[in-house]
């Protein structure tokens, strides 16, 4: 058995050297997984950004980014698919915190 573990906790934030909003999170894994999903930033409720999650190993840092600052209510979201030869497959799904991003 394989157990996973998923960290959404991380805020949408703005950094003004790179001039973006982006979301970050993390997940681990105690044995060498596939995970294939999808992220999204939201901005007071609609998908700013998509994006595909395909990643392999024992643990991984996702980032999804926009290119700019809108002053307003922001949460990531995420969902995915764990899987292993040999092992019975897990999901998840969930959001980030709300944050309220101020531009500069």
């Amino acid at each position: 058995m394989i157990t996973c573990s998923v960290n959404l906790g991380q805020y949408v934030h703005y950094s003004v050297v790179g001039n973006d909003t982006s979301w970050h999170w993390t997940w681990s894994c105690d044995g060498y997984v596939t995970l294939i999903g999808g992220h999204a930033l939201y901005d007071q409720g609609y998908p700013i950004v998509t994006g595909p999650v395909l990643a392999g190993g024992w643990s991984g840092n996702q980032n999804i980014r926009y290119n700019g600052c809108v002053g307003a209510y922001w949460w990531g979201s995420a969902y995915g698919t764990f899987s292993a030869p040999g092992h019975t497959s897990a999901s998840f799904e969930g959001s980030s915190p709300t944050s309220l991003i101020s531009c500069p």
